[in-house]
């Protein structure tokens, strides 16, 4: 097995059920529980993953205390037949809180397995909301946590117990894809943003991966895909304007029916939203299109004070 195919397999993202999450941040907001989580892997899921692509004898682990005895240091050492040598890296962890022996030990299995690109790709993706809500019974919770308004006050603060779901990985965190998909993301966006989407997408998938061969065709793919969709934007001004300004016309003749000005101004949000959707990437005069939408609200308020 070549040492490219090795980093390749090391590197490969885990399966969902691999992959763990752990509250960050948590707190109460407006009465209702929220969390914030940050995924990981365990150390079990390293030690597969040692052993998969190393073998059961290819792989060796060795840890000790700091001098100072608040943490670990791990050093992880593979046999790579393509160099006929030993690769050794090594991190260190502090012990945790809870299981302090058994917390720093993992980490520091953890930290030195990121060394040799085992769950490296998570450290990209960000922390998030998960989905969270209140919980009346401990024993009906998948993932039960007591939440407080202040953290910093527990014993005084307001508290409620919770329930949450963890995040869905996205697509590039996902084993198994090839380049191919991310390609045909970035080739199919129909907007200039969303090419810029797709290619975040490709790109962070990539550096899982250490490909900055891939990234470079992800960045031409983009540019050409953008250059394409600005060509046809610039290439049919006239009638994409016509187009939105007919809609914009059928829009603003629902204020004819509209009995107050309340309901005119909630009415009035809604199409300058869908205004801002439409006039996206686009070359042609805007602000004559929002100029004719505050008008039409300008005239139908009138006519409602005037009556």
């Amino acid at each position: 097995m070549s040492s490219q195919s090795i980093e390749a397999m090391l590197q490969q993202p885990f399966q969902p059920d691999d992959v763990k999450w752990r509250v960050q941040r948590s707190g109460i907001h407006n009465g209702n529980p929220w969390v914030v989580v940050q995924p990981y892997i365990t150390g079990r899921a390293i030690q597969t993953r040692l052993d998969e692509v190393f073998g059961f004898g290819g792989w060796e682990v060795f840890q000790h205390e700091t001098m100072n005895g608040d943490g670990f240091i791990c050093t992880v050492k593979v046999w790579n037949k393509d160099l006929k040598r030993w690769i050794t890296k090594q991190d260190v962890a502090q012990k945790t809180d809870i299981e302090s022996l058994k917390g720093g030990a993992s980490g520091a299995l953890k930290r030195a397995g990121v060394l040799l690109g085992i769950g490296r790709y998570l450290y990209r993706l960000k922390p998030e909301y998960a989905q969270c809500f209140k919980c009346e019974r401990r024993k009906d919770a998948t993932n039960f946590i007591r939440v407080y308004e202040d953290n910093k006050t527990k014993k005084t603060s307001n508290w409620a117990d919770a329930d949450w779901i963890p995040p869905v990985l996205p697509d590039w965190a996902m084993p198994g894809l090839d380049s191919s998909k991310f390609s045909q993301d970035i080739k199919s966006a129909t907007l200039v943003m969303g090419a810029q989407q797709a290619f975040m997408n490709a790109s962070n998938w990539a550096s899982s991966f250490s490909r900055p061969d891939l990234i470079k065709k992800f960045e031409q793919e983009r540019d050409e895909t953008i250059k394409a969709l600005e060509d046809e934007a610039k290439s049919n001004v006239n009638d994409k304007f016509n187009a939105v300004s007919k809609w914009l016309d059928m829009e603003v003749k629902n204020f004819n029916a509209v009995p107050d000005e309340g309901t005119v101004h909630k009415i009035s949000e809604h199409i300058r939203a869908n205004l801002v959707k439409k006039c996206e990437g686009q070359y042609f005069d805007k602000e004559v299109l929002f100029k004719n939408l505050k008008s039409s609200v300008l005239a139908r308020i009138n006519q409602l004070n005037n009556k």
